[in-house]
């Protein structure tokens, strides 16, 4: 009896368990970040008749400095779409006027309801968990591989860096980033407002605007260091230490990464920042980041989706650029591992990829490769990725590696020489930075078109400002058919053709003759040079009748 009334006394704390357990409430309905893409603009109340209610006067000026057309892009999303969103009980993040879309937190019932309404088209999960549920420590987006001491001192920290770059033509003539407006995507901005290194960009009224597009708030200087990293090798100075690229730039600072997590809201973010980088004037955008491996393993991407069109970052560039700013992105660190390739959204075909070489010009291993059958070369050129100097979070120089590093010395060193050449729109800029690239004439998906030099990009476009002044391609007797070939029409040449010779010179001075084939019609009494091996770009030529000697400037005009 004993033993029976002691195993029931021991059994009805297990069966109230049980009842209770029986008796609790159903899980709630978990929450994720959506993106809806909506149908249209309609009944908006922003018009293209006033621009001026949501772009700056900077943002006005450079579409009419390069004849860009306003369009239904540049209306803001709907109001009472928004409205609407909200009213089925889902939390904005944040929209997109050039996707036409709304970044929302909700389940995925009231996902449901909101496809209902009607004014959506489709939407999709950018994040499995709600907006705040990250890990506290950040980290950086990308692996920044361990620099090491392989390079003699020199004057200073900056300088080769710098010098890789041939930079010092452009500083010299006083072309410093003055006038330029530079917006960074990054992953914080820790301490940027704190270091003397960087004070001028405060005392001189060049800091633009700041948003945390993580958060959701204007606070971008208390975690992740990464940004000051990437600011220092354009901005900082440091009397006969240090030089950035574009030391008198103005800067516009977005954090638009979250270090403790991998999803595809990072890329939303990023297209709303680009937007917002559009609308205060922005000239250019450095991105030191980059996506394919989400933690949400099925929304990652493949090489396939490098194609220029299909991520949301790269969409978001494709866009930055056709608003007329110049996009600048890092390749990546995945060369020496199983993903070898660029990620988006240096996938753009507008993008100023930028890769990493050593001091010594060669590439460093685990610069991110270019994806051979996408055709597009990528990256676009290298700068330096390894030993590279970087204002650390502690406020002293340090040596650092990455092409997160290269991406903004190039972007740097190209707003200085799109400041000597405003006149040009930033995909001519990109042009004639790989026209004057150190293997233009043998690009390749490891290097591109080579280290960019800016002093012979300088020349370059120099020289065409020269060109429009002079001629145009009627003006000057060149012709260009369809066929490839170029027919030269010059004086003397029929009466003493057997005499006649050609030679012809790439934009950089070096002879490039034997790329081309050239022979003497007599039907039409001018020279034919069979061109198809040649890049588009600018020439020279000198051609000898007898003891007389001629040169002119050539130009081969894209095709239309």
């Amino acid at each position: 009896m004993y033993r029976a009334v002691l195993f029931l006394l021991l059994l009805l704390p297990v069966v109230g368990f049980s009842q209770k357990r029986n008796k609790a409430k159903p899980m709630p309905e978990p929450k994720a970040v959506y993106v809806f893409f909506l149908k249209d603009k309609q009944g908006g109340t922003f018009s293209l008749q006033h621009p001026e209610a949501y772009l700056s006067g900077y943002a006005l000026e450079r579409r009419a400095r390069y004849k860009i057309a306003l369009d239904s892009t540049d209306l803001p999303v709907v109001p009472k779409y928004l409205k609407q969103i909200v009213a089925m009980g889902a939390k904005l993040h944040h929209s997109s006027k050039w996707l036409n879309a709304v970044g929302a937190e909700c389940t995925e019932s009231v996902a449901q309801k909101i496809m209902a309404l009607g004014i959506v088209k489709y939407y999709y999960r950018l994040k499995n968990k709600p907006l705040k549920a990250t890990m506290s420590v950040r980290s950086y987006l990308q692996k920044e591989p361990i620099a090491w001491d392989d390079i003699q001192p020199t004057e200073m920290l900056s300088d080769v860096q710098n010098n890789l770059l041939r930079i010092g033509k452009l500083h010299k003539l006083g072309f410093d980033g003055n006038t330029m407006r530079i917006a960074i995507l990054d992953a914080g901005f820790y301490k940027v407002n704190v270091f003397e290194q960087l004070s001028d960009i405060y005392k001189d009224y060049r800091f633009l605007d700041s948003w945390d597009f993580v958060d959701n708030d204007s606070t971008v200087y208390n975690e992740g260091y990464h940004g000051l990293n990437v600011l220092s090798t354009m901005a900082a100075k440091q009397d006969g230490v240090f030089e950035g690229t574009a030391p008198e730039a103005s800067f516009a600072f977005y954090r638009t990464e979250d270090g403790g997590s991998e999803n595809k809201i990072e890329e939303f973010n990023w297209v709303a920042a680009a937007e917002r980088a559009d609308s205060i004037g922005a000239s250019l955008i450095n991105s030191s980041l980059g996506y394919n491996n989400f933690d949400d393993t099925t929304a990652s991407y493949t090489w396939h989706n490098l194609d220029g069109q299909t991520a949301l970052s790269t969409l978001g560039a494709n866009w930055a650029a056709k608003k007329g700013m110049l996009v600048v992105c890092s390749a990546g660190n995945s060369g020496d591992e199983d993903w070898k390739y660029i990620t988006s959204p240096a996938d753009s075909p507008w993008a100023l990829t930028v890769g990493g070489v050593s001091g010594s010009g060669s590439r460093v291993y685990f610069s991110s490769k270019g994806v051979p059958e996408m055709r597009t070369i990528k990256p676009d050129v290298m700068g330096l990725g390894i030993q590279v100097s970087v204002l650390s979070n502690t406020g002293v120089f340090e040596k650092s590696a990455g092409t997160s590093f290269s991406s903004p010395l190039v972007c740097g060193a190209v707003a200085c020489l799109w400041q000597a050449f405003p006149e040009f729109n930033a995909q001519e800029i990109i042009r004639a930075v790989q026209m004057s690239a150190s293997k233009y004439y043998q690009p390749d998906f490891d290097y591109g078109y080579g280290i960019a030099h800016m002093d012979e990009a300088y020349d370059l476009l120099k020289w065409k400002r020269q060109c429009v002044k002079e001629f145009s391609l009627r003006e000057h007797s060149v012709k260009l058919a369809q066929d490839w070939v170029l027919y030269l029409e010059f004086p003397d040449v029929k009466e003493r053709a057997q005499a006649a010779s050609l030679r012809i010179f790439s934009a950089l001075g070096k002879e490039i003759t034997n790329k081309v084939s050239v022979a003497y019609n007599p039907d039409f009494g001018h020279l034919e040079v069979y061109i198809h091996q040649l890049p588009l770009g600018f020439y020279t030529y000198e051609y000898t009748v007898a003891d007389k000697t001629t040169r002119g400037k050539l130009v081969n005009y894209e095709r239309r």
